[in-house]
């Protein structure tokens, strides 16, 4: 009875702080619902399924204190909020086409088959230095892929794919052919977080500028993309090395019970580590949280970098398969900043984010609705881990929308607006 309780409060709590934000924002969409509705889902899934399927039960301790999380998130937020009322309350926001749009889609699909370009001989390379296919999908290849110069490169053609899904038209044209082959050279990378929040940045563009409208059949098609996708992403690098496990049907199982612990390992992972009552705070764990700003420095200084992957691993299947290391976003928070910690750096990140979000709504700038939507599609794995340490995400992915708003701006004041702002050969063709 206590669990449904807990449960309960925490839909109730979601719900009720989604309606608030509805009525100060006139959107659904806003960043406690970005955070808050995925983490529920992934406990009520857990809760209901994770102990048929052999794996531990969710300690329902930890749901306490991701409310407490979500309420001060959007505490902070709310106080942003009020500022931008007025304007808000009108019912006016960003609505696409946005400005910038079509000298932005000339730009992308240059760059863009300029880096693939680029991208297939850094390709050959690494896949020469980690031993030929055998070697694809390794951790050298992925060391020699996804760092250095094509390393930069390949992030910003996931900007690239982020804003060209979110204008495109047509899976037949040029913008769409070009998302198609961008991702080849994603999924190479091997790493999931950089195929789902690029894809899903893409379609909370959509939505945001009106060209989506979210409904149960488009919600259930977007569900189903998750496992395909994640299926993909193993299938592509266990293929690449032999080719024959592809009609092996134990690798399907295998990758549906891992798609399980997938969806489970954040609230499990969590939910232990409170039962413990967290015993992992250890030698230096602000590195941790800010990894990439103390390597900055380290490497400035000659010293080792701090690795971002948390040591302490946590059994969560009954019979000792599966381990964990991911934390959430808040447990991850608790975990190595401590209560006060936690709390300075969730105020600051809700009120961040919230005037992000609200910029991004009344500017009416395409890049700033970019920077935004990559944001919100991190917060939605948010029941994963906490993703905001990584420079890509919080540096280097903003600096690169803010590089194309100007580089638009120019294109813009060379000729190409409105009227005409994209070649015939390059423009989607508009369905009447």
């Amino acid at each position: 009875m206590t669990d449904v309780l807990i449960v309960g409060g925490l839909v109730g709590e979601v719900a009720g702080l989604l309606y608030l934000d509805h009525r100060l924002y006139r959107t659904w969409f806003t960043p406690v619902a970005m955070l808050g509705v995925p983490y529920a889902g992934a406990v009520i899934i857990t809760w209901l399924t994770a102990p048929l399927l052999g794996f531990i039960p969710l300690h329902m301790e930890s749901i306490l204190y991701w409310m407490a999380g979500l309420l001060l998130f959007w505490g902070a937020g709310a106080i942003v909020g009020v500022q931008v009322r007025s304007p808000f309350s009108s019912g006016n926001e960003a609505r696409g086409p946005l400005p910038g749009e079509h000298s932005g889609q000339v730009l992308s699909l240059v760059l863009a088959w300029l880096i693939m370009a680029v991208l297939v001989l850094h390709f050959r390379t690494s896949l020469s230095a980690a031993g030929g296919w055998t070697g694809f999908g390794s951790e050298a290849f992925e060391l020699e892929y996804g760092y250095g110069f094509a390393g930069h490169l390949l992030t910003l053609l996931i900007v690239l794919l982020m804003f060209l899904i979110g204008i495109s038209r047509s899976a037949r044209s040029l913008t769409g052919i070009t998302i198609a082959a961008g991702f080849v050279f994603v999924v190479f990378y091997q790493v999931k977080t950089w195929i789902f929040i690029p894809l899903l940045a893409g379609m909370l563009y959509r939505i945001a500028t009106g060209r989506w409208k979210l409904s149960v059949r488009r919600l259930a098609a977007l569900a189903a993309l998750f496992p395909v996708f994640f299926f993909g992403v193993y299938l592509v690098g266990f293929g690449g090395r032999n080719p024959a496990v592809l009609l092996d049907g134990s690798m399907y199982r295998f990758l549906a019970r891992h798609l399980m612990s997938y969806l489970y390992s954040g609230v499990l992972t969590f939910g232990e580590t409170v039962r413990g009552a967290f015993p992992f705070i250890e030698h230096d764990p602000v590195s941790r949280i800010f990894t990439g700003f103390v390597n900055i420095f380290r490497y400035l200084s000659g010293r080792e970098y701090v690795s971002f992957l948390d040591p302490n691993y946590v059994t969560i299947d009954t019979q000792g398969v599966y381990t964990s290391n991911v934390h959430t976003l808040f447990g991850a928070l608790l975990i190595y900043l401590g209560w006060a910690g936690a709390l300075v750096y969730v105020l600051y990140m809700g009120a961040i984010i919230y005037l992000l979000f609200a910029i991004a709504r009344r500017s009416g700038n395409c890049w700033i609705m970019v920077i935004w939507c990559c944001i919100a599609a991190t917060l939605v794995f948010g029941w994963f881990d906490l993703y905001f340490w990584h420079l890509v995400i919080i540096v280097e992915l903003p600096a690169y929308c803010l590089l194309m708003a100007v580089l638009s701006a120019i294109l813009e004041r060379a000729g190409y607006n409105r009227s005409l702002a994209v070649p015939a050969l390059v423009r989607d063709p508009v369905r009447r």
